[in-house]
């Protein structure tokens, strides 16, 4: 479900840079490393967990990963992040990790995540995850190959959307992600969509209650000021896609 507006998401957590930004001076190495590793903490609070590639990618793109698997060897020896056991080799925050990342302003619409305190639900939701900032990264490298707006912190996973009473009126997508592109007319768009991750390990009555859940969500839920409501499509799957635009 995507709804279009002209203003920026309010509770999408932006890495931000500190020195430079005021002065369009390039940050110095160190301070770049600042930056970088609180980018990966941040990455960790809202993502739950990702691999030291994943990290590469949302925080240091033009660099190698040997410096990421370094990073993350020193984060570790403070106490602040843990690897997952097994062969994915997920990396995920610690609880004093947890409290830290929790503390930055810009996190502070955002659920905090487990902690390795809760073993057995990393277990058995750590490749759903790790698919999820997957399907997060193949949207930010379309949107910097196109040149539309689409940050490393644009995508907040499994935040609950409220439109009746009782569990039957929520919906739950695995991420809600902002998606800013100029338009035609040369304004800027911005995009809000749900996304879904489907690894077929879900049962058919299951899956369509899921998408009927959504299709409530949208006859029901209040649509932002200034915008109207618009078609309902199918895509090549015939799986519908809900679209409102301004």
């Amino acid at each position: 479900m995507t709804t279009s507006d002209g203003g920026r998401p309010k509770t999408a957590a932006m890495a931000r840079t500190r020195s430079g930004a005021r002065t369009g001076a390039e940050p110095d190495s160190e301070t770049r490393e600042v930056e970088i590793t609180w980018s990966v903490l941040a990455a960790l609070f809202q993502f739950r967990i990702a691999t030291a590639e994943q990290l590469r990618r949302l925080t240091a793109p033009d660099a190698g990963i040997e410096k990421m698997r370094a990073r993350l060897r020193r984060l570790r020896a403070e106490g602040l992040v843990l690897p997952q056991s097994g062969r994915a080799r997920g990396w995920l925050l610690t609880e004093h990790g947890a409290r830290i990342a929790g503390a930055f302003p810009e996190l502070a619409d955002i659920p905090a995540p487990r902690t390795p305190g809760d073993e057995t639900a990393f277990k058995y939701t750590l490749w759903h995850q790790l698919d999820v900032v997957r399907t997060h990264l193949v949207f930010l490298a379309d949107a910097r190959r196109r040149g539309d707006f689409y940050a490393p912190f644009d995508f907040i996973p499994e935040i609950t959307h409220r439109f009746a009473e009782g569990r039957e009126g929520t919906v739950r997508p695995d991420g809600l992600l902002y998606y800013s592109r100029t338009g035609a007319d040369g304004a800027r768009v911005t995009n809000l969509a749900f996304v879904e991750v489907d690894r077929a390990t879900m049962g058919g009555p299951r899956l369509a209650a899921k998408l009927n859940a959504y299709a409530r969500y949208w006859a029901t839920a209040p649509l932002p000021a200034g915008v109207r409501p618009g078609p309902i499509e199918a895509e090549d799957g015939g799986v519908p896609t809900f679209h409102r635009t301004a």
